[in-house]
């Protein structure tokens, strides 16, 4: 397969400087959702109200944005009786994103910005699942259902995939295989980065995997970065990423919550408090991607932004050190 020149940019970019990400989605969406359905459906009913919050993430200084897809595979939207319209979703998500990214290079030429297809984890975690029958019927199903996500994704015209909140490895795994699937079956050469979440308690993925495991379940794969995102804020993630840092094999992406969210949905981390922590793994070198999770917006970005200018030099991998 053939690199387009968007794609060795994105590869060149992210071993030259840090990349920043934008922000959450979802919360930044969320005073727009219809009771009991995900923001995953505002890129069809509101894409104005998707396409405004993209434009507020590249004007805080976000290198790359995210696709509202993070609920967008059939299995996680058959819960709202909308799995049938997953592809559509997908696909008009990827488009808007597109379209912004676009618009944004266009009035600021000598930047660019890149687009990430969002693919968030579904309810069935495998790895919990007893029966090996069963096991290897719903693995089948999950690959096949993170293949048609990505297909869509990658039609929408994504410069990149990214895996993200994987809290189950063979879950995971199945994401993997899905995405790898679709990226042959397009010809395009689009990179794709996986992160998982961990336990604050344990230091484990909420299946009980440590990230040794993940990374050996990766390890003959070819992820453009390897890290964490979601969790319980970004002081939770240092030691853990030292650790995968010391290790790994790959570049690494983090985008941490900002804290987790009291009853009334509020998340205690504040844009320079998010900012300040980050700054210590930005001056470790300990990541290539960074941005916000759940609890992050705009304001957190922009503290980001500057806090990445102020220490531009990214995570150098084992593997490229060596060279």
């Amino acid at each position: 397969m053939q690199k387009s020149s968007i794609i060795s940019k994105l590869e060149r970019a992210i071993d030259e400087r840090v990349l920043v990400m934008d922000g959450s989605t979802g919360v930044g969406l969320r005073s727009l959702c219809p009771h009991g359905v995900t923001c995953d459906i505002l890129s069809l009913t509101q894409p104005e109200a998707v396409a405004r919050l993209h434009r507020d993430y590249l004007e805080a200084g976000a290198d790359i944005i995210e696709t509202n897809t993070f609920n967008a595979t059939s299995v996680a939207q058959g819960a709202y009786g909308l799995a049938d319209r997953a592809d559509e979703l997908n696909l008009a998500a990827a488009s808007i994103a597109r379209e912004e990214a676009d618009r944004y290079m266009s009035e600021h030429r000598g930047e660019t910005k890149f687009v990430a297809g969002a693919i968030g984890p579904t309810h069935i975690a495998v790895s919990k699942i007893a029966d090996c029958g069963e096991r290897d019927t719903t693995f089948v199903r999950l690959t096949e259902t993170f293949r048609r996500q990505a297909t869509a994704l990658i039609a929408g015209e994504v410069d990149m995939l990214a895996i993200e909140t994987i809290y189950d490895m063979l879950s995971g795994a199945a994401a993997v295989k899905g995405v790898t699937q679709a990226i042959e079956e397009s010809g395009r050469d689009v990179p794709y980065t996986l992160s998982v979440t961990l336990s604050a308690t344990s230091g484990l993925m909420p299946s009980g995997h440590s990230v040794d495991e993940f990374l050996a379940s990766v390890a003959d794969t070819r992820p453009l970065a390897v890290g964490f995102n979601c969790c319980d804020g970004p002081a939770m993630l240092l030691a853990p990423l030292r650790k995968l840092a010391a290790c790994s094999p790959f570049r690494i992406i983090v985008y941490p919550n900002a804290g987790l969210p009291d009853r009334d949905g509020r998340y205690p981390v504040g844009p320079d408090e998010f900012a300040d922590a980050v700054s210590v793994m930005l001056r470790e070198r300990l990541t290539n991607i960074v941005g916000g999770c759940c609890g992050t917006g705009p304001e957190h970005i922009r503290r980001l932004r500057k806090a990445v200018d102020r220490s531009p030099l990214p995570h150098k991998p084992r593997t490229m050190l060596a060279q």
